[in-house]
């Protein structure tokens, strides 16, 4: 046999390739993680985590300066400071990227800092400040993510057009902004803007906001955004840039693997937001590339591995209120023939999210007719996203919407809607 320096080289520190090196090391295996910036990747440091530090800061300006009447508060002279919101949200990203660090001390696994680069089978070049190195594997895991898309005539300048990553971390908060996208990232950086204060367009060349999400929530979250005072423009596209004095942020190759994540060389993997599976698009979400990154080191060192089932990917948007969903849209249900039932739960009679002053949204669940097996759900409203896992396991262990409506939801909570939704589709509910 050979001699490797590592038996298992990951390139890319980000949720696909920490988790991997991670798991890696915990099965006792010669682990070396390759990450050119701060360990966590994009999602840690500029993606999934900061901007919910972001979001949570714009609701509670919004609630302070919106709604403080309605819970018998009242103040004067309210001051906002932005530089303190963009400081809380690089701290929290900061102490999480350490954790990484304290993980990869405790499971033995080496971190390079460098940008890696595959040679061939095996072998791996890491470009670092002190000059190249070359290591080889076993095995090469390419976990290396995504970057967002340049529009002809748009290009990141990195100042007046920019990406994600600027607009979390502008030195001062913008006065205007156009977003082009509706997608997830689009929306919750309107929905942050939008609540400090900030004139917000949010473009879409689509019919619809969250044009993946099922259509119901969809066309409630622009209602919603329209209502705040977010200028959305849906089926429009952008030809050019006529506004100099404005904030534009733009979002969107991909490495090809089949279903087992194995590239063209031998013993060369990819998982994550850079892969292209297939021939198919794949999910650039966060939770995805970690069951990859397990799924795929536990099947290389001989453990049993759990395939992942792409066509449930749960899926979440953090603006609010929030939307959540897993499955298949009701347009997609219909199309597939199938004879469905659908329960539609709104949180407007809720006794929880009257409680709370939350009181947009539903839960929607999709059931096969015949069977009862859970098809889809699709929610809005405060805090679904921590709804949705309890239906993701109700999907993998096969619950019937009778065993749903059946298992006891604690009162008075939010998760009640979702009883609630399968008694709806049953025509057992109680309280609609």
């Amino acid at each position: 046999m050979p001699s490797y320096n590592f038996d298992i080289i990951v390139i890319g520190g980000g949720p696909a390739g920490y988790a991997a090196a991670i798991r890696a090391g915990q099965l006792k295996k010669r682990a070396l993680c390759v990450e050119k910036e701060n360990l966590g990747g994009t999602c840690l440091n500029w993606g999934c985590i900061p901007t919910k530090a972001l979001l949570e800061d714009g609701a509670f300006v919004r609630k302070m300066r919106t709604e403080a009447g309605q819970h018998g508060v009242s103040f004067d002279n309210f001051k906002f400071d932005f530089s303190k919101v963009i400081q809380r949200s690089r701290g929290i990203a900061d102490k999480l990227a350490k954790g990484i660090g304290h993980l990869f001390n405790k499971y033995g696994v080496k971190h390079e800092v460098g940008t890696g680069q595959v040679l061939g089978a095996h072998r791996v070049l890491v470009a670092t400040k002190d000059g190249p190195k070359e290591y080889t594997a076993e095995h090469i895991v390419i976990a290396v993510g995504a970057k967002p898309v340049q529009l002809p005539g748009l290009e990141f300048d990195g100042k007046t057009i920019i990406t994600s990553r600027e607009a979390m971390n502008l030195p001062t908060q913008p006065k205007k902004m156009a977003i082009i996208g509706a997608g997830a990232i689009g929306c919750e950086f309107a929905d942050f803007y939008n609540s400090i204060g900030t004139e917000v367009i949010l473009i879409e060349m689509l019919d619809n906001l969250l044009p993946i999400e099922d259509l119901d929530c969809s066309i409630l979250l622009e209602r919603i955004f329209a209502k705040r005072g977010i200028d959305v423009r849906t089926k429009t596209n952008v030809e050019g840039l006529a506004a100099p004095n404005s904030k534009l942020l733009i979002e969107r190759s991909r490495v090809k693997v089949d279903k087992d994540y194995r590239t063209n060389l031998e013993n060369v993997w990819a998982i994550g937001d850079c892969v292209l599976m297939d021939g198919v698009r794949h999910p650039d979400l966060a939770h995805v590339a970690h069951h990859e990154a397990v799924s795929l080191i536990e099947r290389i060192c001989g453990e049993h591995s759990h395939p992942i089932d792409y066509a449930n990917i749960p899926g979440c948007t953090y603006t609010h209120p929030q939307v959540a969903g897993m499955g298949m849209t009701e347009k997609k249900a219909r199309e597939s023939k199938r004879e469905i039932r659908i329960g539609k739960f709104p949180f407007s009679v809720s006794g929880r999210a009257l409680a709370a002053g939350e009181t947009d949204g539903f839960v929607k669940l999709i059931f096969d007719a015949k069977y009862g097996e859970l098809l889809g759900v699709h929610m809005i409203g405060e805090h679904v996203t921590e709804l949705l896992a309890e239906l993701v396991l109700a999907k993998n262990l096969e619950a019937t919407e009778e065993e749903i409506l059946h298992a006891m939801h604690p009162h008075p909570t939010l998760s009640e809607a979702v009883m609630e939704a399968a008694g709806v589709a049953m025509g057992k509910a109680i309280h609609l």
